[in-house]
């Protein structure tokens, strides 16, 4: 009984005489390499005649004599008597020998140990990774806390006891202007006598709106300015 399967070598790839055929005849040698090896309980390689082996393919004679034609001048099939020959099938068929299977364990051994370092490696590169990524956050979060712990010391000791809601308006805040504006307003409200977050909010949201950032300065203004000259003139300069 034949074998399920035949081999088909990948430096076939590299094969001037398939390299050159186009796609239709590529098929077609692999067809007959299938049929070849269905039928051939012995691996000879031997197809029956045109007209047996166009049934099997479900094609018309003629196109398939064509195409085996083209086969033939390139070495792949040769014409026996009753059929045809795939030329080194039965080579390319036998079993394998001892030393090429040896050969063959080893090349599979040395992919392995490859791929495997790579793996490794990858994994090892991946977990680093997330470790940084991890320490890097921690750090955020670390910086974040400590941010906080110091406003709402400032907060308690200078405007009043703390609550969930004034909790939430102070990470509100924290998060929008920054650590030293929000100190520096409290301050302000401090010397005010204003002690309410309702008064450092509104101090906040108005050096905001006059540009002031967390290390309250203004942006340089580069649009034009209007000045008064000694003689009550109103003019306009470009800083």
């Amino acid at each position: 009984m034949a074998d399920y399967w035949i081999k088909l070598y990948h430096e076939i790839l590299d094969d001037p005489k398939m390299a050159t055929l186009p796609d239709r005849l590529w098929r077609r040698s692999v067809e007959l390499f299938l049929i070849a090896g269905k039928l051939c309980s012995d691996k000879s390689g031997v197809l029956p005649d045109t007209r047996q082996l166009a049934w099997l393919l479900r094609m018309q004679t003629d196109e398939l004599q064509a195409d085996i034609d083209q086969l033939v001048s390139t070495g792949i099939v040769e014409s026996i008597p009753n059929g045809w020959l795939i030329v080194n099938f039965n080579k390319r068929q036998s079993p394998a020998t001892s030393a090429e299977r040896v050969r063959q364990h080893r090349e599979r051994k040395q992919k392995e140990q490859y791929y495997g370092d790579v793996t490794d490696l990858k994994r090892n590169v991946t977990q680093i990774n997330r470790l940084t990524e991890s320490e890097t956050e921690s750090e955020t979060e670390t910086t974040s806390s400590s941010n906080f712990g110091e406003l709402s010391t400032a907060y308690e000791h200078n405007i009043g006891p703390l609550t969930p809601a004034t909790v939430d308006m102070l990470e509100d805040d924290l998060n929008t202007y920054g650590m030293q504006m929000c100190l520096d307003a409290i301050l302000v409200a401090v010397e005010q006598n204003k002690r309410k977050w309702s008064y450092v909010r509104g101090i906040l949201k108005n050096r905001w709106a006059d540009g002031v950032r967390d290390n309250n300065k203004k942006p340089k203004q580069t649009g034009p300015q209007k000045i008064v000259l000694s003689d009550g003139q109103i003019v306009e300069v470009t800083a």
